[in-house]
């Protein structure tokens, strides 16, 4: 197994992105920063399923969110795009809080997720770990 940490953003901005890169078989993340990280969603993502020979989705989720909080959706978008890029099973755990954050604010942190989470599959290319191979 293989562990890949990235950050993207400063201060209460910052998010970073761990995985847990078994071998051939998914990855399993945590995805956290603000001024308080925590656990507050959790998904599970997998590449759709054929039949004949017809994908019949990209990606099939599954979410968890611990009641009030909104992290589940922000995991949701970094598990699919995982998926889609690795074509392995992705579980992520999520908790980013700043407290009374206004929209700019959000916009930042979503910014700053979207950056980790492409940080963090270039890193998975770089180790030739997508595709569910090793190359």
């Amino acid at each position: 197994m293989r562990h890949v940490c990235v950050s993207a953003g400063e201060g209460r901005f910052q998010i970073t992105l761990e995985a847990v890169v078994t071998d051939g078989e998914g990855l399993s993340c945590f995805l956290y920063g603000g001024t308080l990280p925590h656990v507050g969603g959790a998904v599970l993502a997998v590449p759709g399923p054929t039949l004949h020979g017809k994908q019949l989705s990209r990606v099939d989720v599954w979410s968890m969110t611990v009641p009030g909080h909104k992290d589940a959706e922000a995991a949701q978008q970094v598990a699919r795009k995982i998926v889609i890029a690795t074509q392995q099973s992705a579980s992520v755990t999520c908790g980013v809080h700043v407290d009374n954050a206004t929209g700019e604010e959000l916009s930042i942190l979503g910014k700053n997720i979207d950056a980790a989470t492409d940080a963090l599959i270039a890193q998975l290319r770089d180790g030739d770990e997508v595709g569910g191979q090793q190359r």
